[in-house]
Formats: structure tokens, C-alpha cells, sequence
């Protein structure tokens, strides 16, 4: 008798657990559910092939804003960017997308479903040879000179005009009755709006008389006799801010470290650890005829890039080189990169970063830079300042709960077992942070009074203001439909890191047959 009632205690005992980890069953399958809704919408932000402007991200679509050219209220020369795509930090952006898309090709491979790992395979590469086409970028404005694949990118290559097939790809099942005013109105949240096959806000928006930015020109950029006597304002133009920077090569350093670390086809490790000693090597500033300013990258015409184009990557010097070492180590391309195996590593500097960024003051003003060291702690897995890199890394990170991404980026990149990285992670806050994502699509308008969604009211999560993150987003021109591609990333990082994710994700994917 006693012994029923000692198996009936503990099973009334155990009736908590049981329930909790069905009702975690089925928030996981929801996520998932939502992972899919996610990226079968990337289609509308993202045309995969090897084509001009294919395999880049676009940071938003239906841009929710208006433009008064003239500044004088009701002109008639305002204009809308509704109908519009945009793309600006492509690489960054875009290399996120690739390391969303390796962490997916490991997954298909775990559920054995290896006619989806070789799709998502095919776009991995297509996002390389994009970064690899963005490289040969010199024959054109500016500089006019010869194409050299050095590591000195352009940020996007996207005609002003898209192609018929790049349009029909990016409206695919949209009518005309679903502009971005008509899917506000109907709470559509989320959901792509059309967009105009001449709407392309782009780095060659005004080299086409068929762009409808020729005519309607964002204030304070040149006008068309400026691009016909190539002047000053047109060097500007194109000089400030549109080439390579260290932000935009560390986000692409993201999806490539990534791709080199964890993918087994030969051919695409070695493209990717080539793309990134690239970046990497121009980052050093070496230069193989001329003076060598180390970590200061120049221009094809010798000028260096400057502080307002990310050209002083002194302070992130000690990781990159850490990062470039361990990439040529591990694919044997020992004396190919001289800038990466001679240049210094300015310790000094990344400690100045370290101590800044985990301070507690300057919640505003070191944001760029939390968000620069925290990238450079992960992908390096090294600190000058702190014996543990994991334990100054959630310091760092939690201040805006970006904790939960980067911490299972540092364990998918270094293999931190489970159980070491369960001592600082938040595993409620990625269940909510993830839970808490909008059904369909990330957004944040103006128009409609739409209230925003909390935690994803910012275009890019893991770079964001906490208030930016949840509704009180000041930066304009980031308003509209976001690609979602922080979502994206974090669902596949949660899946291959974390043992509960990734058996439910590897059992959804078998018993919905994807």
C-alpha cells in the first residue's frame, strides 16, 4: 500500500514537468511554424543566382516615409518610398543571411533531408560569389580603373531598374491592390507590399534616365549635371560611405566564419575563407607597393578611407588578426595573406574597446561600439581584459538583450558545449524573444498609427537601442517591412546549439515532410 501511494505521490510530483515540456513541445513547433512563414517571405527581400544584383539582401521594402525635395510644404515635388526596395548595408545584412542559411544546411543534414541541404547549399554560394562580384568594383564610378579582387568592396551591385525576371521574383503573387497603404489598412502586418520595378533605392539610383530617382533625388545629393561632369559632389557621392568599411566587413565576417568553421564541401570552405582573408587582408592596410599604414585601408586612389567610412580599424585590429590566423590555419593558406600574418595587433587599442564597452555609462553614445566588440569577442573567442571572453561578452551584450544571439553565436563558432554555456544564458528570454516575434514579418510603420511590435520594432535586433527594439524607433528611414533576418538567425542558432531546439526542430521538419 505504501508503495502505491509513494508511486501515486511522485507522479502528481511529476505532473508539472510532464506539462511543462508538452506545452514546451508545442511553443517550439510554433516557432518553427513561424521560422518557415519567415523564410519563405525572404523571397520577397533577396533574388538568389549569380546575376547582377542577385544574392544580396535588401534591409527593407516598402520604405514608410516621404521626401519633400524642395523643403517647401506641398510643392508638388514630394514623393513616396512605398513602392520601393531598399538596400543599404548589404553586407553586413547579407552575411547574417549566409550564416542563417550555414546553421540551416546543418540542420536539413541532422534530419536527413539532403535534397533541401543542397538547395540551401546553392544559396550559400550564391551570397559568396555575390560578395566576390561586389569586389570587382574599381572600372566603375569613381574610379574607372581596372577590376581587382583585393578585398575592397561595393556595398551592392543592384541595378537602378530591375530586371524582368528580379521583378517578377520580388512581387511573386502580389496584385495591384496590395500596396503598402492597402495591407495597413487591413492589418496585414508584416506582409510585403508591391514594390515598383523602377523603385530601386540603390548605389546607381540616378544612372538611369528610367529610375524614378533620377528625377526625384533624395536632398542633399547631386543632381544630373554633377554625374555628367563627374565633380566634386559626384565623388562624394559614391566616396562617402557606399565601399568597404569595418562594420560591413565584420557582418560579413559573420556569415563566413561561419561557412569556414562548419561547412564540409570543400570547394565552398574555400571559397568563403578566401573571401574573408580578402576583406581581412585590405582591412590591414597592407599595401604591396607604397607606404603600409597598418589597419588604415585606402581607396583605390591611394586616399585612406577616413574615420566617417570605418577606415581606423586600429581598435578592432587584435581580433581580426586573431580571426584572418585562425582561418589561415585551418585551411592551410599559410604566406598567401601578408597584410593578416605581418600587420600588428595594437592590443592596446582593443582594450581601450573592451573597457568602454563594458562599462555601465553611455548607454547611447558606446552602442555602435558594443555592438562592434561584441561581434569581434565571438567570431575572435579572444580578449585582452578578461581571462573568460564569455563571461565579458554577456557583460557586454545583456545591456541590450542582445545576450541571447550572440552567446549561442560564440558556442556554434568555438563548439562550447551545452551545459558550460547554460551557465550565462538566459534560456526564458530566447523562449520569449522568440515567442514574442510577429506572425508574419517584422515591420514598423509610420503611416496608420500601427502600433509597433515590442522587441522587434527595430530593423536589425542585435545592433539596436533597447528603445529602438520596442516601438520608440527615431531613425526614419528605417521604417517599413524588415527581412526578418535577425529572427532568422537567432531560430537557427537556438536550433543547432541547444540539444531541446534542435530534436524538436530535426522531428517538425521530418513530420511535416519539408
Amino acid at each position: 500500500m505504501r508503495q502505491i501511494l509513494a508511486i501515486c505521490l511522485l507522479f502528481i510530483l511529476l505532473l508539472p514537468v510532464f506539462s511543462q515540456n508538452k506545452d514546451d513541445k508545442a511553443v517550439y513547433s510554433d516557432i518553427h511554424q513561424k521560422y518557415f512563414r519567415y523564410r519563405n517571405r525572404l523571397q520577397y527581400f533577396i533574388v538568389f543566382g549569380r546575376g547582377q544584383g542577385h544574392g544580396l539582401l535588401s534591409t527593407l521594402r516598402n520604405r514608410d516615409t516621404w521626401f519633400n525635395q524642395d523643403g517647401i510644404e506641398n510643392s508638388g515635388d514630394e514623393f513616396s518610398t512605398h513602392p520601393s526596395i531598399t538596400f543599404g548595408q548589404s553586407f553586413t545584412r547579407s552575411g547574417y543571411l549566409l550564416g542563417a542559411l550555414v546553421l540551416e544546411y546543418k540542420l536539413w543534414l541532422e534530419a536527413d533531408i539532403p535534397e533541401l541541404a543542397e538547395t540551401t547549399l546553392k544559396q550559400i554560394n550564391d551570397i559568396i560569389a555575390a560578395f566576390n562580384r561586389c569586389d570587382m568594383c574599381e572600372s566603375g564610378p569613381p574610379w574607372f580603373m581596372k577590376d581587382t579582387l583585393d578585398g575592397f568592396f561595393i556595398r551592392e551591385d543592384m541595378p537602378p531598374v530591375l530586371s524582368d525576371t528580379m521583378f517578377s521574383v520580388l512581387n511573386k503573387g502580389l496584385n495591384g491592390e496590395q500596396f503598402l497603404s492597402d495591407r495597413i489598412k487591413n492589418k496585414e502586418y508584416g506582409f510585403p507590399a508591391r514594390i515598383y520595378q523602377y523603385q530601386v533605392e540603390c548605389l546607381a539610383k540616378y544612372n538611369s534616365e528610367s529610375s524614378f530617382y533620377f528625377l526625384h533625388r533624395f536632398p542633399g545629393d547631386p543632381d544630373a549635371k554633377s554625374f555628367t561632369l563627374r565633380d566634386s559632389h559626384f565623388k562624394h557621392y559614391y566616396q562617402e560611405q557606399k565601399f568597404t568599411s569595418q562594420d560591413e566587413a565584420i557582418g560579413a565576417l559573420v556569415g563566413l566564419s561561419l561557412c569556414v568553421h562548419l561547412i564540409d564541401d570543400s570547394s565552398t570552405k574555400a571559397e568563403a575563407a578566401h573571401c574573408a582573408l580578402r576583406m581581412l587582408n585590405y582591412l590591414s592596410g597592407y599595401q604591396q607597393v607604397g607606404e603600409t599604414k597598418w589597419w588604415r585601408p585606402r581607396f583605390p586612389d591611394g586616399t585612406l578611407l577616413g574615420n566617417n567610412n570605418g577606415g581606423d580599424v586600429r581598435a578592432f585590429a587584435f581580433p581580426l588578426k586573431f580571426i584572418g590566423e585562425d582561418i589561415i590555419e585551418s585551411c592551410n593558406l599559410q604566406g598567401q595573406y601578408p597584410g593578416i600574418e605581418n600587420a600588428p595587433y595594437y592590443p592596446s587599442y582593443f582594450e581601450g574597446a573592451e573597457i568602454s564597452s563594458y562599462s555601465n555609462f553611455g548607454e547611447k553614445k558606446y552602442r555602435i561600439l558594443r555592438f562592434m566588440t561584441s561581434q569581434c569577442l565571438t567570431l575572435s573567442g579572444e580578449s585582452r581584459i578578461f581571462r573568460n571572453p564569455v563571461s565579458e561578452l554577456s557583460g557586454i551584450s545583456k545591456k541590450y538583450n542582445w545576450d541571447t544571439f550572440y552567446l549561442l553565436l560564440y558556442a556554434a563558432l568555438h563548439n562550447m558545449p551545452e551545459n558550460a554555456l547554460s551557465k550565462y544564458y538566459d534560456y526564458d528570454k530566447l523562449l520569449y524573444q522568440l515567442s514574442s516575434a510577429p506572425e508574419n514579418g517584422t515591420y514598423n510603420y509610420l503611416f496608420g498609427n500601427v502600433k509597433s511590435p515590442a522587441e522587434w520594432s527595430a530593423e536589425f535586433k542585435w545592433s539596436s537601442s533597447l528603445g529602438a527594439q520596442n516601438e520608440n524607433n527615431n531613425e526614419r528611414w528605417s521604417l517599413g517591412n524588415y527581412s526578418g533576418v535577425d529572427f532568422i538567425i537567432l531560430h537557427n542558432l537556438a536550433c543547432y546549439v541547444l540539444k531541446d531546439y534542435r530534436e524538436s526542430f530535426v522531428n517538425y521538419s521530418r513530420k511535416n515532410h519539408l
